[in-house]
């Protein structure tokens, strides 16, 4: 299972964007220009110096592994013209995201459709197509310490953290759209550049098209606690 874990491929797997800071060279204090899809096609940039996250290395990063850290102020990535279904799989790592500015991945602009997972309380997730729906209920269910957060829309969306029960849900709202296909810019630990930057430190972002089964959705979880050495269950 150890060897699975090590040589499991996001790319492979379906991943319609891929980042993972544990295959960075750059050097700890280093401001990050560009992270590269490790899918191959949706690269995530910011233009300005000054608001880009710094790389993190050894003891600076996640267990020992480079991870990139945003100030909460106005440090984002950005990747443009990423097409994303309703359905979709999410996986994040990431630790010591304050409780105020806990990480945010948003597709869209905060009002046009899209969908956003954010690891505060009273909506950890959204989908927005025509309707809307979301859903959360555990105040900074992130935390701080290194964790892995999955969500995973099947027609009735979920999240988790470190592969455990599904969190509660008992805050949302709405009605599920139906799954379609949404080409727009995908804003890393901001809402469009202009609000809820987050606080943190991040090691990989994964999305996939497309409902992952439990099997796919375990491996996924497994094999990313695995690389930043989190205990996953």
């Amino acid at each position: 299972m150890r060897a699975r874990h090590r040589h499991f491929s996001c790319k492979a797997a379906g991943a319609v964007v891929s980042y993972d800071a544990r295959y960075l060279t750059n050097s700890d204090g280093s401001a990050l220009q560009t992270w590269t899809d490790r899918s191959g096609t949706y690269n995530a940039t910011e233009a300005t110096s000054t608001k880009r996250p710094i790389v993190r290395t050894g003891a600076n990063g996640i267990n020992g592994q480079t991870a990139l850290d945003f100030d909460g102020i106005d440090d984002d990535l950005q990747a443009v013209n990423v097409p994303l279904n309703t359905r979709i799989t999410v996986i994040v790592c990431g630790s010591g995201f304050t409780s105020a500015k806990q990480f945010i991945i948003e597709h869209g602009n905060g009002t046009l459709p899209g969908f956003y997972f954010y690891g505060d309380q009273t909506g950890a997730w959204m989908f927005r197509r025509g309707t809307d729906i979301y859903g959360g209920n555990v105040a900074n269910w992130f935390g701080q310490v290194a964790a892995i957060g999955s969500l995973r829309n099947s027609g009735t969306a979920a999240y988790r953290k470190n592969g455990g029960s599904n969190l509660s849900n008992g805050g949302g709202a709405g009605v599920m759209p139906t799954n379609s296909s949404l080409t727009s810019n995908l804003n890393i630990c901001s809402r469009n550049r202009t609000a809820a930057f987050s606080d943190g430190l991040l090691g990989t972002l994964q999305i996939y098209n497309g409902s992952a089964s439990d099997s796919m959705l375990r491996r996924l979880e497994h094999a990313t606690a695995f690389s930043f050495k989190i205990a996953c269950s």
